[in-house]
């Protein structure tokens, strides 16, 4: 077997990586790249085994264990190399310390002083081998001088100089210049370069001449003697910074700064005394001045710790950032102000549509999401994390400019007065009128009963899990439950229509349930909100506001909140709510109902918008119900499931006296004033001579641009395909036609499984190009021990990749198909039989590729579905056909490398036409698609709710 030695001490070593992790602490000497700074470092360990760090961090030298420690370290400070012991530095490079190099052979020692630490008189001698001249430097507190000294080589070699820092360029504050004397050193040797401050164009005096008196810095010396003198106070006291000349202060409009803030591009905020970099308008605490200039900006320290905390410390500025920043206010001098968006209904605020969309679905479910959002203008005070980037919102000079003045306030509230009052008119879901009940009362709070508890909600923290726990668990009895039982929970109106083939089931998609489960949410939170607020309420029972009691003092995510809100839902929709007289509303679901449809101007939603929430609270229902039948039946064994189903039917039928009957009848009327009622078009032709221009609900929409997006998405496919999965090799399935049975219900089969179509058959292709390639191979797997081991990061990037194929081939199946696709249908289309969906939804209809949906508006009615083909167009097609038979082998064996632990993820990828990397898509996801393609070319984000009428309205007058 390989063995290997290590040169520097011997070991034996049996493996490379043990050899090459045993050299990096063992071996004497380290070679160092610093690219930030252009510097190659070489460097020996001392006699104690350690690296020294002769850096130009304030901490330095120090001593580190390893190489790759110390370079770190020099990173982070975004420090520079000042030892002798750097490949290309130039002189300037160097001009921060004062030290002597050693000779060949027998050289003199390197004495280094930082100035900010300690500045004393400090003597070095040294000797060659031929006893060459001693060389001297000496430090006083007003005086710097500088002596010509010289080393002798191994026969007297040139002497080599001293490099001396110049106090003397170093731009300093004028309140820091007494008239004090200073001997300066003479001038450089030749070929030397002379350090000038990268702001001295600006803000330092004109440089003179070597031999001239410079500016002396006596004040500055002081200033750091005291320092040392007292290294227990790092600012200056008050009295101290009285004492001192004041700075000179340079003001813009509501910033301070000086001289020296200045050269640096910083200032300070006159109102909360913080500091800003003036390039970047962002806060900087006062630590991070150094690493933000050398990381952000490229400029590296070339001034003192003190000088910057000596002028921070005289415009008081405070160590802490504020963080209690609100708005509307005027504008923060020094930070940037951003356009951003506002929430309709809350203080949030943000940048991007994205994050809007996903805040008011998780705190506005119920509300109607905007089509526009408030623009607005904001600040915050860096791009950080948690407060600090928070925004707050900010008005402008002409906002601030427009406000009215008390005089102009009194005449618009006169004008106001003369204003007819307009009066909330609706046509009413009952005889009762919703907008009786909230005449005079304040709309705020009563929709403030209802809104959805928070995560920190001090009554009811934990609700919305436990009910999600609730439902989760009442969804797992389908299994186990007789199907006529589930027959008879969906039948509503058994007397009229008879039992229902169909028997009670889950949704699609797990997600869908979250949504659902709102309204009861809302329900118990209005509930138990009701009964802290005062005791009885209208429709309370003694029963309920006991259950109320336990369930806000217990633990709503332990073990018996699930048995509590279950009793509790049951009784409130198992009691026969009586009318208690002057029309108020007594059942508290239809109550909740009331207060979720309530905007907050004062009137109720459209009845269109009301079907919906009486949906997910009917389908919540039999949920409960479904609970009962079981939990009687575990007390009850003697009976049977249908049998306690039969006695509890009179809670989830129509025509009876409970909470669920009530639903019914204001769903069929809701639905009823849908039909009826008359509304104004969405879509208003302005071209009606060619049909190619119109307005959707105000929004300009021309076909050319419809047409420019199709162009753009085709050419974004193409290279999706060729550039993104294929990585740009030149690899294909040729066909002519494409063979398929299309009533052969074989689970696995499809067209690319059929053995007339053996191009097809071959699905191992890109594979095996992949792995055979050693460029491709390499950049995802390796070879170990004789086994595969994969780059899962590069199978990640690739898989997100393919993620965006599949979602521009979502988006053409959905625009370019015929009639567009219910969205949750369209997601989760297969392309080859299951067990449990034995008809595939990908299907080659003769020449053409097709997506077979069964959904249609009359299948609720008829209890029969139907096939409805939709042939996609050629490219779409043909890539769909590639992807399939090429890529997605690729794709299953990446998805099981990247997800071990998922086998669901693989199976997606060898069920489904569509995948979302790790997930289906969905409804959203698809009108996100639609909005990010459409937008920058219609100015306007497409949807499918707008894609569908504007379809329909062109194939009208185009069909």
């Amino acid at each position: 077997m390989t063995t290997y030695s290590c040169v520097t001490c011997g070991e034996v070593l049996p493996t490379k990586k043990d050899f090459n992790s045993h050299i990096k602490k063992c071996s004497n000497k380290a070679t160092i790249h610093l690219p930030h700074v252009n510097q190659v470092i070489t460097l020996e360990r001392n006699e104690k085994g350690d690296f020294i760090c002769h850096c130009s961090d304030s901490g330095c030298p120090r001593p580190f264990k390893f190489a790759n420690n110390l370079r770190a370290h020099i990173k982070r400070a975004g420090s520079r190399w000042i030892g002798d012991d750097t490949k290309g530095n130039s002189p300037m490079e160097k001009l921060d310390l004062s030290y002597e190099e050693e000779g060949k052979a027998g050289g003199p020692s390197r004495v280094r002083k930082h100035l900010h630490d300690k500045i004393s008189q400090c003597d070095s001698s040294d000797e060659g081998k031929a006893g060459g001249p001693s060389r001297a430097s000496k430090h006083s507190h007003d005086d710097i001088s500088e002596g010509d000294s010289s080393d002798e080589g191994k026969a007297g070699g040139p002497s080599k100089h001293l490099i001396v820092e110049d106090l003397g360029r170093i731009p300093s504050p004028d309140w820091m210049i007494p008239q004090d004397e200073i001997m300066h050193s003479p001038p450089p040797p030749a070929g030397d370069v002379r350090m000038v401050s990268p702001t001295a164009h600006k803000s330092a005096p004109p440089q003179k001449s070597p031999q001239a008196p410079a500016p002396p810095l006596s004040s500055l010396m002081s200033a750091i003697q005291a320092h040392n003198q007292n290294a227990g106070s790092v600012v200056p006291s008050s009295a101290q910074r009285t004492q001192q000349p004041q700075l000179p202060l340079t003001t813009a409009p509501g910033l301070i700064s000086d001289g020296f803030l200045d050269s640096l591009n910083l200032a300070v905020n006159a109102e909360f005394h913080f500091l800003t970099c003036q390039v970047c308008e962002m806060a900087l605490r006062a630590g991070e001045v150094k690493s933000h200039l050398a990381k952000i900006h490229g400029r590296q320290a070339t001034y003192s710790d003190m000088t910057l905390k000596l002028s921070m410390a005289s415009l008081e500025v405070k160590e802490q950032l504020p963080t209690g920043i609100t708005g509307p206010r005027t504008i923060v001098h020094g930070l940037k102000v951003f356009e951003a968006m506002a929430c309709s209904h809350c203080d949030f605020l943000s940048r991007s549509t994205e994050r809007l969309r996903k805040h008011h679905s998780k705190e506005h479910p119920m509300e109607p999401r905007p089509r526009h959002w408030r623009a607005c203008k904001v600040q915050h005070l860096k791009e950080s994390s948690g407060v600090l980037q928070t925004f707050w919102e900010v008005k402008d000079d002409e906002e601030r400019q427009s406000q009215p003045t008390a005089q102009q306030a009194l005449v618009d509230s006169l004008l106001k007065e003369l204003e007819p009052t307009l009066e909330v008119v609706q046509t009413p879901l009952d005889g009762r009128m919703w907008h009786e009940q909230v005449a005079g009362k304040n709309v705020k709070l009563l929709r403030s009963w209802v809104a959805l508890p928070k995560d920190n909600d001090g009554d009811i923290p934990g609700l919305k899990l436990a009910v999600q726990a609730y439902y989760r668990k009442a969804l797992s009895l389908l299994d186990h439950t007789h199907e006529l039982v589930l027959k008879r929970l969906n039948s509503p109106d058994p007397t009229k229509n008879g039992i229902s083939n169909t028997p009670f089931h889950k949704h699609l998609h797990e997600a869908t349930m979250k949504q659902y489960i709102i309204p009861v949410v809302a329900l118990l939170a209005m509930l138990i909100r009701q009964q802290h607020a005062g005791g009885s309420f209208s429709g309370s029972n003694p029963n309920i506001m006991e259950l109320l009691a336990v369930l806000r003092m217990g633990d709503e995510e332990g073990p018996e909140a699930l048995q509590i809100i279950h009793q509790l839902l049951f009784e409130v929709w198992s009691t026969a709510w009586k009318p208690q007289g002057e029309g108020e509303i007594v059942d508290p679901t239809e109550r909740c109902l009331a207060l979720l449809t309530l905007g907050e101007d004062g009137g109720f939603k459209e009845p269109h918008l009301v079907t919906g929430i009486i949906a997910k609270l009917e389908y919540c229902m039999r949920l409960t119900f479904l609970q009962e039948i079981h939990h009687r039946t575990q007390s009850d064994p003697q009976s049977e499931d249908l049998d306690h189903c039969l006695a509890l039917g009179s809670f989830f039928v129509e025509n009876t006296q409970y909470t669920f009957s009530r639903l019914r009848s204001l769903q069929h009327r809701a639905s009823s004033l849908s039909y009826d009622t008359m509304s104004l078009p969405q879509v208003w032709w302005t071209d009606t001579k060619t049909w190619k221009t119109m307005l959707y609900r105000g929004e300009q929409v021309d076909f050319a641009d419809l047409c420019k997006v199709f162009e753009e998405t085709e050419a974004k496919l193409v290279e999706a395909w060729e550039q993104g999965v294929l990585m740009g090799e030149d690899i294909r399935v040729d066909y002519d036609k494409i063979a398929e049975d299309l009533v052969n219900k074989d689970v696995g089969y499809s067209f690319l499984s059929d053995v007339r179509n053996p191009e097809l058959g071959n699905r191992g292709q890109l594979v095996r190009h992949f792995l055979e390639d050693e460029e491709t191979f390499a950049h995802f797997a390796m070879v170990r021990q004789g086994g595969i081991v994969w780059n899962v990061g590069a199978l990640q990037a690739w898989l997100k990749k393919y993620a965006e194929l599949q979602s521009l081939l979502l988006l053409r199946a959905q625009m370019l198909s015929g009639a567009p696709s219910r969205g949750t249908e369209l997601t989760a289309m297969t392309y080859r039989n299951t067990q449990t969906r034995p008809t595939r939804n990908l299907v080659v209809l003769g020449k053409h590729v097709s997506l077979l949906c069964q959904y249609l508006k009359t299948t609720a009615l008829t209890g029969k579905d139907k096939l409805i083909p939709h042939a996609l167009d050629a490219i779409t097609s043909d890539i769909l056909v590639q992807d399939l038979a090429l890529a997605r082998p690729f794709a299953e064996i990446a998805a099981k490398a990247c997800f071990p632990d998922r086998p669901e993820v693989v199976d997606l990828y060898r069920n489904h036409v569509f995948v979302n990397y790790d997930r289906l898509f969905d409804s959203k996801d698809l009108s996100l698609i639609m909005s990010r393609h459409s937008l920058p070319i219609m100015h306007f984000g497409l949807t499918i709710n707008s894609w569908r009428h504007i379809q329909t309205a062109w194939k009208r007058k185009l069909g």
